[in-house]
């Protein structure tokens, strides 16, 4: 999975839009492919862009396993020194997983963007396994139109 196209516009450093990848099941197979908002931001409007109607909260998850064979290998490359990247990859797969999620989410209930995403992490069972939630507010939004 490829991580959402960041936005670094005047707007700061908070907005992604969609690569419109689609989500394929676990097995492997092939899916249809889901729309996705074009707009996601941890603030709670869009620059240059008025919101003309909630649409409701919406939501994605995901999990990462981190058993015991991942936490010794962790340990020893933490005392190497060296970076844990499958970690960190699997990490960043699972959180754009759950950002995807919840893209096709508000897409479903007609939204063209959502504001005020959250991204959390928490550990469950034991630290075994790590949930990703991604939340936000789904919303409909159209530019402002400026008097000349």
């Amino acid at each position: 999975m490829t991580e959402p196209e960041r936005n670094d516009s005047d707007a700061g450093f908070n907005q992604w839009k969609s690569t419109g990848e689609h989500i394929t099941p676990a097995s492997g197979g092939a899916s249809e492919p889901r729309p996705q908002v074009d707009l996601l931001t941890t603030t709670s409007g869009v620059e240059g862009h008025v919101i003309r109607r909630h649409l409701g909260l919406v939501f994605g998850e995901s999990g990462v396993g981190a058993g015991v064979a991942t936490s010794i290998g962790q340990t020893f490359q933490s005392f190497l020194g060296e970076r844990t990247t499958g970690t960190e990859t699997r990490l960043r797969d699972a959180r754009n997983l759950a950002l995807r999620e919840m893209s096709e989410q508000a897409a479903a209930l007609g939204a063209n963007a959502v504001v005020g995403v959250r991204v959390d992490q928490e550990p469950l069972s034991n630290g075994s396994i790590i949930l990703v939630l991604a939340s936000g507010t789904a919303v409909q939004v159209e530019p402002r139109h400026v008097d000349a």
